[in-house]
């Protein structure tokens, strides 16, 4: 129950429903799904704006999972505390976690394996310290497996890193327009959405092109209209 609220961006139920299968997995000793209740909880506290979700808790479940060798749940944790840490502009260590969580604890086979490439990019984009001919390796790397595992979602994802780091504004734009977000929206893959809808939005506002503009302050709309029956 608590996952299938969390697909949904239900956060104070699937927090609920986490918590009351973390009393469970206490009461069994199930050490492996009290970390993944754990996990799942805190990531519906780092939903809020003002969430003081703190790296201690991350890496005291990272403690745990390398005490019980839970190779699976160390990798979770790895990733999600770097984007943690990505959220609140820690870039250096951000970048350090998704690699950990690359190298060390996952495998290209691993579905997960290209979420936490895609991470480790992103936070060294970000942070600004890697050569640019380092960047386009990785992410030919994150092209290739996404081709290989056709895997459309982080194809995008690559693309857009490919031609963020070359510079090429007009060709990100358009692959984002064209191609990436009608993907995001036929797969109903809702942050990505919304990240992308206010890239959009600005950049037709920055031409002055309103119309365009409103196509997508349109769908932003859409989540905060309400049922409210105000007068």
């Amino acid at each position: 129950m608590a996952v299938a609220y969390h697909s949904i961006h239900s956060n104070v139920l699937a927090y609920f429903y986490a918590n009351k299968a973390l009393q469970f997995f206490v009461e069994k000793r199930s050490f492996s799904r009290m970390i993944e209740s754990e996990m799942l909880m805190l990531l519906q506290l780092e939903q809020s704006d003002d969430s003081n979700v703190e790296g201690k808790e991350y890496q005291r479940l990272i403690d745990m999972a390398e005490a019980y060798e839970l190779e699976y749940q160390r990798a979770l944790l790895h990733h999600n505390y770097a984007y943690h840490q990505l959220r609140s502009g820690e870039f250096k260590s951000a970048s350090e976690l998704y690699k950990k969580s690359v190298n060390n604890t996952r495998q290209p086979q691993d579905p997960n394996y290209l979420g936490s490439l895609e991470g480790y990019i992103n936070a060294l984009t970000k942070e600004g310290r890697t050569s640019k001919d380092d960047l386009l390796q990785i992410i030919e790397e994150g092209l290739t497996l996404s081709k290989k595992t056709e895997n459309k979602t982080f194809y995008h994802f690559f693309t857009l890193h490919k031609l963020n780091v070359n510079e090429d504004k007009k060709g990100y734009f358009d692959h984002l327009e064209e191609k990436a977000y009608p993907h995001f929206q036929e797969t109903g893959y809702v942050l990505p959405m919304e990240h992308y809808g206010v890239l959009l939005f600005d950049y037709y506002m920055e031409k002055g092109d309103v119309g365009k503009a409103n196509v997508y302050a349109r769908g932003l709309m859409e989540k905060f209209r309400k049922n409210n029956q105000f007068v």
